[in-house]
């Protein structure tokens, strides 16, 4: 239930957000229903694949969807300044969770049962404070609020390039088989392609606005999606190599 509650929570937010964009995160006219559309493919594939292989490994992922579908296309935008400010820390809860969430999956891939635990719990730090820090928001001189979401931004975006790494690592350290089995391949190619193109759109390198290459992150949740609802082929891969 409480899953259910806030994949509704998500969709209701991006719907939101696109009819009452923020006025803290310009989104450029061109790209807002696109970006959109990408924060529900996220939401799409968390709930496709957590349905269809549930796990704890799914779980997390859904967490990872919920998380994209908040972030991508941006924040609600009120009249109150301050409700707008509570608003977009519950925003940034939302991006610290599907960040951490992707750290989260990158170390527990592709271990389908694993506890949760302090370790696990404390990728999700930032979210928590952030989220804690909603009903007090609308109330904080705008520096301090300011500051505290660049702090949460830096964050996020750390756990977000670490879980990268570890499926990258992950990919070094497997044999041919193991990377054809998890599909580690495209998961890898998927971020770090997706990563590398936003990056060059940012420092002006591509044509178009940067916003429009961020769209390549929607291959990210698909692929990822789409090697968890086939791990019956991993799990019967793991039961061999350990017999």
């Amino acid at each position: 239930m409480p899953l259910v509650l806030l994949i509704a929570i998500a969709f209701v937010f991006r719907v939101a957000a696109y009819l009452s964009p923020s006025h803290y995160i310009i989104i450029p006219e061109s790209v807002a229903l696109p970006l959109s559309l990408l924060g529900v493919v996220f939401l799409v594939c968390g709930v496709w694949a957590w349905r269809a292989n549930p796990s704890s490994l799914t779980r997390v992922f859904l967490l990872y969807g919920v998380g994209g579908c908040i972030h991508w296309g941006g924040s609600i935008g009120v009249g109150s300044a301050g409700t707008e400010m509570g608003f977009l820390f519950f925003y940034m809860a939302a991006t610290a969770m599907g960040d951490a969430a992707l750290l989260d999956l990158a170390l527990r891939y592709p271990r389908t049962h694993v506890r949760w635990g302090r370790r696990t719990m404390a990728l999700y730090l930032v979210a928590i404070l952030s989220l804690i820090a909603v009903p007090i928001a609308p109330f904080l001189p705008t520096s301090v609020a300011e500051s505290l979401i660049g702090i949460f931004i830096g964050a996020a975006f750390a756990m977000s390039i670490a879980g990268g790494i570890v499926f990258v690592v992950k990919w070094f350290r497997a044999s041919g088989v193991e990377r054809r089995v998890y599909y580690l391949t495209p998961i890898v190619v998927a971020l770090v392609v997706s990563s590398i193109l936003d990056l060059l759109a940012d420092v002006g390198y591509l044509p178009g606005p940067p916003e429009a290459w961020s769209l390549t992150y929607g291959f990210e949740p698909v692929i990822l999606a789409w090697a968890l609802t086939r791990k019956q082929k991993a799990n019967d891969f793991d039961t061999a190599k350990d017999e």
